[in-house]
């Protein structure tokens, strides 16, 4: 994996990790040709948080840097590029780490957990947001009794 969690499709993929469909094939070749600028059959590796965030991706630039660190070259082909694209995680595993990180936080495993400890988790984990941003999804959020069913919540949160 080359990311934490935050690395994710903006929208569901309909296939598995590891995978591509015929349209999103096309779409890669596509974006690769617009920034393949000097018809050399090469991206050049500071385009690829530009590529990767038009393909639906949401990657922090601390995440860019660290992969391309793990790239080691300065450009890459079509099949290269497709390559790490088919290897990112996609919604479903975040919503299965996401779930799995609430369900840390519910004390009585009755699925809900508290709105205030969400709030701390949200506003102090490693990309915390502000707080008006949790204020948002709270709003949103079914609270029953001070408490949030979670596998609701992060349904929410990922729509």
């Amino acid at each position: 994996e080359y990311m934490g969690t935050r690395f994710i499709m903006a929208q569901p993929e309909a296939q598995g990790r590891g995978s591509l469909s015929a349209d999103r094939i096309a779409e890669i070749r596509e974006l690769f040709s617009l920034f393949d600028r000097a018809n050399s059959g090469h991206v050049h590796v500071d385009d690829l948080g530009s590529i990767l965030r038009a393909l639906g991706f949401n990657p922090s630039n601390d995440e860019i840097s660290a992969l391309v660190e793990t790239i080691d070259v300065s450009s890459l082909s079509l099949s290269e590029l497709m390559t790490i694209v088919s290897e990112l995680p996609t919604y479903p595993e975040l919503e299965s780490d996401l779930l799995a990180a609430f369900a840390l936080f519910d004390k009585k495993s009755d699925g809900f957990i508290d709105a205030e400890t969400v709030r701390y988790i949200l506003t102090k984990s490693f990309e915390a947001l502000l707080d008006v941003e949790v204020d948002s999804l709270l709003e949103k959020a079914e609270i029953e009794n001070g408490r949030i069913m979670y596998s609701k919540f992060v349904k929410l949160i990922l729509s």
